[in-house]
């Protein structure tokens, strides 16, 4: 089981940036404006950029750490890649630097996990939440809030490379306890009620994360139909 979170957390990583890519290409062909398109893709993971932010600014001060500003909005763009959020943080160790650059993954998990959970259970809420819709739209708008939720959160959760500052240098710590652990002859191996709850933890993982491969996947292949048909019918190309 814990071959296929790994194996759906790369395919995630990989699937979601080409996502934001598409969805970029697509807004600057449509709008034929960058910052327009900026605009709308910062509107669009809005969400996702809070909760990556926040667990930022969140575990740096529960670690003791200071902070400074935080923004929201765009801050650069790299290529094809817009820079959106930060978090002024001073310098500190290579773990507690890790840690902080880590957590909005930590962070995604969690809201993902609660997310999809309120996708199977409902009933949990009150009834005005679930059955809410527009006047002029005859279905609920409630699956379609969580799922726009899960896409925008899913999709930045991933830390960048500012955020990766001091964890090659844990993990490989990390790697080389575990080797000199392993070669002195201890083995760390679950049973009874906490193998129950790791294969619990990781099931659950495997399956809200198949949601979010699931949404980014149908998205990424709508987004590519609709470039394929707007550059045949305006002759245009991404500017």
């Amino acid at each position: 089981m814990i071959f296929i979170l790994v194996a759906e957390f790369l395919a995630l990583f990989f699937l979601s940036r080409a996502l934001t890519k598409s969805l970029y290409e697509l807004l600057v062909l449509t709008t034929r404006s960058r910052p327009v398109a900026i605009a709308i893709s910062t509107l669009l993971f809005f969400p996702g950029t809070v909760v990556h932010d926040l667990a930022h600014l969140f575990t740096a001060e529960i670690l003791g750490v200071r902070t400074g500003k935080l923004s929201l909005a765009p801050e650069s763009i790299q290529g094809e890649e817009i820079q959106v959020g930060s978090v002024a943080i001073s310098e500190t160790g290579p773990l507690r630097r890790a840690l902080i650059g880590l957590a909005p993954t930590f962070a995604g998990l969690i809201a993902i996990t609660g997310l999809s959970y309120l996708i199977y259970h409902p009933e949990i809420l009150p009834t005005q939440i679930t059955n809410f819709t527009l006047s002029s739209l005859p279905f609920p708008l409630y699956p379609f809030v969580l799922f726009y939720l899960l896409f925008a959160v899913g999709n930045n959760m991933f830390p960048s490379k500012p955020d990766m500052k001091g964890v090659p240098a844990v993990g490989i710590t990390i790697l080389v306890i575990v080797i000199l652990i392993y070669f002195a002859g201890f083995r760390f191996v679950l049973t009874g009620q906490a193998l129950v709850v790791f294969n619990q933890i990781t099931g659950s993982l495997t399956q809200n994360l198949g949601i979010v491969l699931a949404i980014n996947g149908v998205l990424l292949l709508t987004i590519q139909i609709l470039i394929a048909v707007a550059v045949k019918i305006t002759h245009r190309q991404i500017i």
